[in-house]
């Protein structure tokens, strides 16, 4: 503070430096219904060898499959673009019509809305996947290199692989990230307290369950396990939830079904008299509320023909009006031709008078 005080003294400014800019780097999964494929490319050695690698996740971080690829010799943007292409021709291979595509390379990015910047010798196929988009719903966001670890992985396996490599489950490589990637989005919402409870157990409980004798890498991975469990559980009492709201809300909709064709005269005979007579009220109050729509209706368009019948006559009746103002002014002008004309008559009769006399 005196250093300050002292500067102030001496009227001396001081440009403090910017505060640091903090962002995000988390992986996000999908909404409901999307695929979320994230990609990323690789390249090493002179002349340098190329490969990309991509894994596939839906809505509840759930592992749908993932690649890598050795493309030989390229750049590492030339493996960027062909892991996207790879991305898009899996998931019209499959069905998946609602895909989310995210890389590291915001030059994969703009690719798609100028397709120029792809090289030649893949421009054809790059078409190829672009028309492919057109019978998805297709998006393609930029995510940060430090948010996409699992297909930076994917990428390093595929150079060690010779040909087109797909697995059905986590790769070993991955495990730890991809556990990490499928808590993020339920830790930061409603599980903060669940996995703080669980890390207390951990540390209280760490001789019991054994974690002691594990190097502090090992114990990190089973903690991670651990809470992947938890999460699963979650998710499957989510999906019992969401199939018990769909089972309410399918028994919600045949029963207005049913309603609609009880109104309609069908399916008449299972119903007992006083759910007829239920029914016979709405019938009545429903075509009271029409004929009352429709009278309502009569009378707005007989009022608006009224409106109309005296627009005309008061567009005619203006008419008249102006017609007969013009007919006022030319007969006043006329009044004052001749009035000029009696004055100067009676100005030379004035003169003769004074003439002769």
């Amino acid at each position: 503070m005196s250093d300050f005080s002292i500067l102030k003294a001496f009227n001396i400014k001081v440009h403090p430096p910017k505060a640091p800019l903090v962002k995000e780097f988390l992986w996000h999964p999908p909404v409901f219904n999307w695929i979320k494929c994230n990609t990323d490319g690789a390249s090493i050695g002179v002349p340098a060898m190329a490969a990309c690698g991509g894994i596939f996740r839906n809505s509840r971080s759930d592992h749908l499959g993932s690649f890598a690829f050795n493309i030989g010799e390229g750049n590492a943007f030339l493996a960027e673009l062909t892991g996207a292409m790879l991305a898009i021709e899996i998931a019209a291979s499959k069905s998946w019509v609602h895909l989310w595509l995210e890389s590291d390379s915001r030059l994969v990015v703009l690719a798609f809305s100028n397709p120029s910047m792809v090289p030649w010798r893949i421009r054809n196929r790059w078409m190829n996947a672009l028309l492919l988009t057109k019978s998805m719903r297709f998006m393609a966001t930029h995510i940060y290199r430090e948010g996409n670890h699992c297909a930076d992985k994917l990428a390093n396996i595929g150079l060690t692989v010779q040909t087109f490599t797909w697995w059905d489950d986590v790769h070993r490589a991955l495990s730890v990230d991809f556990a990490r990637n499928k808590m993020v989005d339920l830790h930061s919402h409603w599980q903060i307290p669940i996995f703080t409870a669980l890390f207390e157990r951990l540390a209280q409980n760490g001789s019991e369950q054994g974690l002691s004798r594990f190097p502090e890498q090992k114990r990190k991975i089973h903690r991670w396990e651990l809470m992947a469990t938890v999460v699963e559980k979650r998710m499957a009492y989510d999906e019992l939830s969401s199939q018990q709201e769909y089972f309410k809300l399918k028994a919600r909709y045949e029963a207005l079904q049913r309603s609609q064709r009880n109104l309609m005269g069908e399916d008449l005979g299972p119903l007992s008299c006083k759910v007829l007579e239920t029914l016979e009220s709405q019938l009545d109050s429903s075509l009271k509320q029409i004929r009352s729509t429709r009278e309502l209706k009569h009378t707005v368009q007989t009022t608006k023909a009224g409106m109309q019948v005296m627009q005309m006559k008061f567009h005619e009746e203006f008419s008249n009006l102006g017609m007969h103002i013009h007919d006022l002014a030319h007969a006043a002008s006329g009044y004052h031709r001749v009035l000029e004309e009696n004055r100067k008559l009676y100005n030379e009769v004035l003169d003769m008078i004074f003439y002769f006399f």
